[in-house]
């Protein structure tokens, strides 16, 4: 009974789709669960690969989404989760996270 537990942070891993333009990175959508998250990813990259040609054929970056684990604290103050093509807006500085 004279043992010490310490108590451990309980750290729970935040999982964010993410994506770069420039060196700029941008959080499209955050889960709290991997496959939720690896689930969104993979459907927001199918989704670019179909409108690829159209994006490059009109000058727009092509983003790379990838699933990431972040912190909370990482999470801009004003953060909302941004559709898949949200990073037109952000380009053309409409969006600001």
């Amino acid at each position: 009974m004279n043992k010490i537990i310490p108590f451990q942070k309980i750290k729970k891993k935040i999982w964010a789709n993410v994506f770069y333009l420039g060196n700029k990175r941008y959080i499209a959508n955050i889960y709290h669960s991997y496959e939720k998250a690896h689930q969104d990813c993979e459907w927001r990259k199918k989704e670019i690969i179909a409108y690829k040609h159209l994006l490059i054929k009109n000058k727009q970056p092509v983003p790379h989404y990838l699933t990431i684990a972040i912190h909370h604290s990482e999470i801009p103050k004003n953060w909302q989760p941004l559709p898949v093509f949200g990073f037109l807006l952000t380009s053309k500085g409409l969006y600001q996270t």
